[in-house]
């Protein structure tokens, strides 16, 4: 089976960008949550949100940060072997 590899080439590139914008948008939620659990301090400011509320958040976002972040690799590293012609 003979691999085309312009279009291999551009649905890598396709699928990378959407999943870095969702490894960004997970990744920036999983730090803000991940501060607000290991900065006690800040939970002040969030007083009407309940403090489990986000580790519940962040265990949520994890398997959706790494499954992105792998996908992101894997299409990352295409488009590094594989040159655009």
């Amino acid at each position: 089976m003979k691999i085309n590899k312009p279009i291999l080439y551009k649905y890598s590139r396709l699928w990378h960008r959407y999943f870095s914008i969702i490894t960004a948008i997970s990744g920036i939620l999983m730090a803000f949550t991940g501060m607000i659990m290991k900065y006690q301090f800040l939970e002040k400011f969030f007083s009407f949100i309940d403090p489990l509320y986000f580790r519940f958040l962040h265990n949520l976002m994890s398997p959706l940060f790494g499954f992105s972040f792998f996908v992101m690799t894997v299409t990352g590293l295409i488009m590094y072997f594989i040159t655009k012609k």
